[in-house]
């Protein structure tokens, strides 16, 4: 992929909101409401050298600004749990 990667968030084929990689190396995501405000952060830590050599392992931190309602409070959490999986794929 080249730039920054981008995905809507769609429920019943209506845009909710969209994830939004803030940078080409996909590490930090804002995620946005149907209006483009930002409402919640992804962030993926660095574990150290040590661990990151041994393992495929990678964590992230979920931050919501607010309180949100489903369902784009299911869609942010949703988001968080595959980014890392789709970017991996994407990535063979």
């Amino acid at each position: 992929m080249i730039g920054k990667i981008r995905f809507g968030l769609l429920v019943g084929g209506l845009q909710v909101g969209s994830l939004n990689a803030q940078n080409w190396r996909a590490w930090n995501f804002s995620i946005t409401d149907h209006t483009g405000t930002e409402v919640a952060r992804v962030t993926k830590t660095w574990e150290g050298l040590g661990r990151s050599m041994f393992t495929t392992a990678d964590n992230h931190v979920v931050q919501l600004h607010r309180p949100l309602a489903d369902p784009l409070a299911s869609m942010v959490l949703a988001s968080a749990l595959t980014v890392d999986t789709v970017l991996k794929q994407s990535s063979d």
